[in-house]
């Protein structure tokens, strides 16, 4: 009998095992963009995979057509900025040409490996000018096409540091440049002023102004043409708003205001208060359930600090300035809690919660004219490990996944309701229990061996 009840415990030990292999509950189709090649994919992950699914997302899978496992990599996207910037090269070779009416012709021929220009520049180390100017570009260098509009270059410094030598235009793949400069030889008024004074006795009797017009030649010193850099700069991780699934304000003994924040389990890093209180600043503390890990906490379970600040706003005449928002590290917890230090203040209305949290997207390599679908909600299951090599690589060398998007949720059929073994077996009920039948089977062993000794005296006395 002992024997027995003792063998059962490894047996259900192995059934509890083998029971926690659960299928996926929830499937979705992949869409993806037409290709005739592999193609890298991205496809975003919402609400609804975050409320179904484990911390780390091992309970995800991809799947082909045929049902084989396509590896995938979990990513948090890059918030990045393309910032612009113009740098220049100075134009070798340059052949001038005067015109017949008092212009100058500049050709110029691009190198090989020039870049495309977007404007050009005429340093010059003349002052107090104005010049009239006319690009020109060519593919073969015979017909000329004008690049913009003609464009003026000139020097203000005799009233203000005014000053623009260049001139933009479109991008081209041309390689034959024609600058035109019109009149190139400009009069010029000089800046000295020479005075007559005609004088009868004590008295003045005419003054005479005469003022020197010299005519000078527009001095190039170079030609430099000017092109566009873009740069990406990384901002941060991506972030987008999430919906609340509901909230609850309720004021405690202590004076302060608990709001009780339910969500989806999103990747969340900010919550935001909509108040229409003005001046005011709290000190405000937010929570999540200690064992809220994944997201099932008990009711009974104990309050975890995760971030702390000020929410303020100051709203007098021309003094404006406000901040309704907690930052807080990544959590994908089920229910929030922001308790705000009243003191002997009124409480402040709550009239919304906006979430913020950051972006997980699923990438993998799609191969033409195949489907693929969305596995998850196999809760107690381990994450995969694939080969994601190349994967890495790809986007290491700056391959951008295609977006892909995800259909409507399917419940799956045979997916039973999940039991979870893992939290049985380590609960205290299933603890006790295990001790109770230990202390059962050992008193009932004990039993059976003192019987068993005083029947064996008794046989050895009859003897």
């Amino acid at each position: 009998m002992t024997t027995r009840l003792l063998l059962i415990c490894p047996l259900l030990l192995a059934t509890a095992a083998k029971a926690d292999e659960i299928p996926f509950r929830f499937e979705r189709t992949i869409t993806v963009p037409e290709r005739d090649q592999e193609e890298l994919v991205a496809v975003p992950l919402d609400p609804d995979v975050f409320a179904s699914t484990e911390d780390g997302l091992p309970d995800l899978r991809i799947h082909d057509a045929a049902g084989n496992e396509v590896p995938y990599l979990i990513r948090h996207p890059a918030d990045t900025e393309t910032v612009a910037h113009i740098r220049d090269w100075t134009a070798s070779h340059p052949k001038l040409q005067p015109l017949d009416d008092g212009g100058l012709e500049i050709r110029i021929t691009l190198d090989d490996d020039d870049p495309r220009p977007i404007g050009l520049c005429l340093d010059t180390p003349l002052k107090n000018f104005q010049q009239r100017i006319r690009v020109e570009s060519s593919a073969d260098g015979n017909a000329w096409q004008p690049l913009g509009q003609p464009a003026v270059l000139f020097d203000y410094s005799r009233y203000m540091d005014v000053r623009n030598v260049c001139v933009d235009f479109p991008e081209t793949p041309h390689r034959h440049f024609r600058i035109v400069v019109d009149d190139v030889t400009a009069e010029q008024q000089s800046e000295l002023v020479e005075l007559t004074r005609r004088l009868k006795g004590e008295g003045e009797t005419e003054q005479t102004e005469r003022f020197t017009i010299e005519r000078r030649p527009f001095r190039i010193d170079r030609v430099r043409f000017r092109y566009k850099v873009t740069t990406t700069r990384v901002e941060g991780l991506k972030q987008r708003d999430y919906p609340v699934a509901g909230f609850k304000v309720t004021q405690n003994e202590d004076r302060q205001t608990v709001v009780t924040i339910d969500t989806r389990r999103e990747p969340l890093a900010a919550l935001t208060i909509d108040t229409p209180d003005r001046n005011f600043s709290r000190h405000a503390v937010l929570q999540v359930r200690s064992d809220d890990a994944a997201g099932r906490a008990g009711e009974d379970a104990g309050w975890q600090e995760i971030a702390s600040g000020t929410i303020s706003r100051i709203d007098f005449q021309s003094l404006q300035q406000e901040q309704r928002k907690i930052r807080f590290p990544q959590t994908r917890a089920g229910q929030y809690r922001l308790v705000i230090d009243n003191r002997d203040s009124p409480p402040i209305a709550i009239e919304s919660i906006q979430a913020t949290g950051n972006v997980e997207e699923v990438v993998f390599l799609a191969r033409p004219d195949e489907d693929y679908k969305l596995l998850y909600g196999a809760e107690g299951s381990t994450a995969p490990d694939y080969d994601l090599a190349a994967l890495k690589t790809m986007l290491q060398k700056g391959f951008k996944p295609s977006p892909g998007t995800l259909g409507p949720e399917t419940v799956l059929s045979n997916a039973p309701p999940p039991i979870r073994w893992n939290d049985f077996l380590n609960s205290r009920r299933f603890l006790l229990t295990v001790i109770v039948i230990l202390v059962v089977l050992l008193g009932w062993g004990l039993y059976q061996a003192t019987r068993r000794i005083g029947t064996d005296e008794e046989s050895s006395d009859a003897s």
